[in-house]
């Protein structure tokens, strides 16, 4: 290899001698080595190959290009920083890039040397397979919709108009009034909304099998107002006028609705006590019950203001009623927590149509929630009850305590299917043993018949006067 070449060339360049050659290389469309340590087709190998061998300038008409070469067999090309970290490399003309796992990137792909053409072009053709697979979608999407349109659609127009002929037989064949609906109309908007507001806590505690503070103080809320309104005004005078005062069977559709109520509630109570075996503190005795509470006389003497009020006291909401002067505890509206007996509530006369002092309340008894749903429970069942006999009574069925004197009336215990203990009765007459009693056949004797009834000889029945 020479150092200076003796061509006279003013366009000369050193680093280790590099040189333009030839006449300045225009015109011809050809490959002039500019500068090369030795032959452009050899070039040092191995342990003798200089920079010369591995970088050289040439001259691709029109233009300047750089070559790096490695002559030596299996040779690759890397690129090299200061940390040694080769990332990138050349082997048989080809580029790789190295990849680090990265699990942020791929879960699948390991670290390894990743052949750029191969992998832009199979990307490249992956997006076509989609487009394609896209196209052919797009075209299924379509015959769906088509017989979306031609078979479905019409069958959910059938559908619909078979419900709406169901809906109205159903109509014409209740021929009644939704008691709810009539119960709305004398119910206020707040009492509405609340009551609504309420179903819908209840419901979630229901579904989650979980009571809570809120859902608990929802169902008093329930069990409080819905039909209250209506019951109380006791029908509005026969629905507002339109049926005399007088009308008969007011009473019998209060008690209609009433039962209606009960029915309601006694669902509600005992969806309540099957979603309280979760609660952890269904057992707690630490709640108010107006069983469980006494005013204390002595500051109980007069001087309120007649009305209902609602007064909160802790955690707990009482209703206390003042009648003629005189304040009574007529519900627990939110049973509270954390109560014991002995406990002393002290309400502000002021709250409740008072001026000065305080009515004094003593806790005697406090609950769990499973006591108060067996409570209510109890209280809606005698509700029913009571509504019952009425009815019974208004249809002429006699019970066992409406008969008098000259019966009777012998209760026998009978053990139903269930282990429940029901009343089996036997109603016979009030008998003189000394002068009537059954024979074996059940039917009622005269004792000594013969000698106290006879006939004479004409015929004639008599009584002898003689027989005891």
């Amino acid at each position: 290899m020479s150092w200076y070449n003796n061509n006279n060339e003013s366009s000369f360049q050193d680093a280790t001698q590099i040189q333009l050659g030839g006449s300045g290389g225009g015109g011809s469309s050809s490959t002039t080595i500019i500068q090369n340590g030795d032959d452009i087709t050899t070039g040092n190998t191995g342990y003798d190959t200089t920079v010369n061998d591995l970088i050289s300038l040439r001259f691709d008409d029109p233009n300047f290009n750089v070559y790096v070469t490695n002559k030596n067999a299996n040779g690759k090309i890397y690129f090299r920083t200061s940390e040694n970290n080769n990332k990138v490399k050349i082997e048989n003309g080809r580029l790789y890039v190295w990849y680090d796992y990265n699990p942020a990137i791929s879960l699948t792909i390991t670290s390894g040397w990743t052949h750029i053409a191969d992998y832009i072009v199979g990307n490249r053709q992956g997006q076509l397979n989609n487009a394609a697979g896209i196209s052919a979608l797009g075209v299924t999407v379509a015959a769906v919709e088509l017989d979306i349109l031609n078979q479905v659609k019409p069958s959910i127009l059938t559908a619909q108009t078979a419900i709406i002929n169901h809906e109205g037989r159903i109509k014409y064949l209740e021929g009644r009034t939704n008691l709810d609906e009539v119960d709305d109309r004398y119910t206020s908007d707040a009492i509405q909304d609340g009551i609504r507001d309420s179903l819908d806590d209840l419901g979630n505690s229901f579904a989650d099998q979980l009571m809570n503070k809120t859902s608990w103080e929802g169902l008093k809320y329930i069990l409080k107002n819905k039909y209250g309104v209506f019951v109380l005004v006791g029908l509005t005078a026969t629905f507002g006028g339109y049926l005399s005062a007088g009308f008969a069977f007011a009473e019998t559709i209060i008690d209609l609705f009433s039962e209606k109520k009960a029915e309601d509630d006694i669902s509600l109570l005992v969806n309540t006590l099957k979603t309280l075996e979760n609660n952890p503190d269904n057992t707690t005795q630490d709640k108010l019950f107006k069983t469980g509470l006494s005013i204390v006389s002595s500051t109980n003497t007069g001087g309120l203001t007649d009305g209902v009020y609602n007064v909160e006291t802790g955690n707990a909401e009482l209703e206390i009623t003042v009648s003629s002067g005189i304040a009574s505890i007529t519900d627990v509206l939110k049973n509270g927590e954390g109560f014991a007996v002995n406990d002393t509530i002290q309400i502000n006369k002021s709250d409740i149509g008072g001026t000065t002092g305080t009515l004094d309340i003593t806790v005697t008894t406090v609950y769990s929630y499973l006591e108060i749903v067996e409570i209510e429970l109890n209280n809606q069942l005698q509700v029913k009850s009571l509504i019952n006999n009425r009815n019974r009574r208004r249809q002429f069925i006699p019970d066992k305590n409406d008969f008098g004197d000259g019966l009777n009336i012998t209760e026998t215990n009978v053990t139903e299917p269930s282990g429940e203990i029901t009343k089996s009765l036997d109603i016979s007459l009030k008998l003189n043993p000394a002068q009537f009693n059954y024979d074996t056949n059940g039917n009622l004797q005269l004792i000594n018949y013969n000698s106290v009834i006879y006939t004479n000889v004409n015929g004639s029945v008599g009584i002898n006067n003689n027989t005891p």
